[in-house]
């Protein structure tokens, strides 16, 4: 039984106290008894819609003896009640949502701006290998720019024969009486010798990669890893070079 403070405490209050039931009403009014149990209970969702509704609060109101009018009006301000609250609920919904909303989208951010720092880490990395990578390339395969060449000993030989040993990859290019006799990139375990008359002048682009022998005479590792080495070999006797 609802209040007797709304629409439906008043009806059926004045129902109980004319000695009516339910079936009674339902058979005099022509409202079908589910309706009249509705409107009892204000439990307006089950009744067919606004206008109807106060169609039956006004026949059911004069059937009781109460003013039809009165009860519309009554009706009028729980329902203006019930759609106050149900906006309140509503703002209440979004705005809660729109919190929530909020703090995730600052978590994605956040994550985002994560990803994007480590993803940018990787990246500087990574050309900071390929440079290195680009610069080892030009120490071991590109020829010098520029030569100068001293003189550190001198050794009496006739003719001019030179052998050498690679322990690593290195671009050479050599020159035999003047004559171009090797160019090109050579590795570890390569051996290669030449024969001249005058002057055999080798260029290598890894002086550290590179043992020599001048004449039968071990010279050891020309230069220094990664070094340009420029070494000219010259009969009767001069040998020079050059380290980088």
């Amino acid at each position: 039984m609802a209040d007797e403070r709304t629409v439906g405490g008043i009806l059926s209050e004045r129902r109980i106290a004319l000695s009516k039931t339910v079936r009674e009403v339902a058979e005099e009014t022509k409202i079908i008894e589910k309706f009249i149990l509705a409107l009892e209970e204000d439990n307006f969702a089950a009744l067919p819609g606004a206008v109807t509704t106060k169609g039956f609060l006004r026949i059911y109101g004069r059937h009781l003896g109460l003013r039809g009018k009165e009860l519309v009006r009554i009706y009028n301000e729980m329902m203006e009640e019930k759609e106050e609250e149900a906006a309140e609920v509503e703002a209440a919904r979004k705005d809660i949502f729109r919190r929530s909303m909020g703090r995730s989208d600052f978590r994605v951010q956040r994550s985002m701006a994560s990803h994007a720092m480590t993803a940018l880490a990787f990246a500087v990395a990574f050309l900071i290998f390929i440079y290195g990578i680009g610069q080892a390339k030009d120490f071991l395969s590109a020829p010098p720019a520029k030569e100068r060449v001293k003189v550190v000993q001198k050794q009496k030989v006739s003719g001019a024969k030179l052998k050498v040993y690679f322990s690593g990859r290195s671009w050479t290019s050599v020159m035999v009486d003047g004559k171009k006799a090797f160019e090109g990139v050579c590795g570890y375990g390569k051996q290669l010798s030449w024969n001249g008359k005058k002057v055999i002048r080798a260029r290598f682009g890894n002086g550290g990669a590179v043992q020599a022998n001048f004449n039968g005479r071990n010279l050891g590792v020309i230069g220094r890893p990664k070094v340009i080495t420029v070494v000219e070999y010259r009969a009767p006797g001069k040998v020079t070079y050059e380290r980088r």
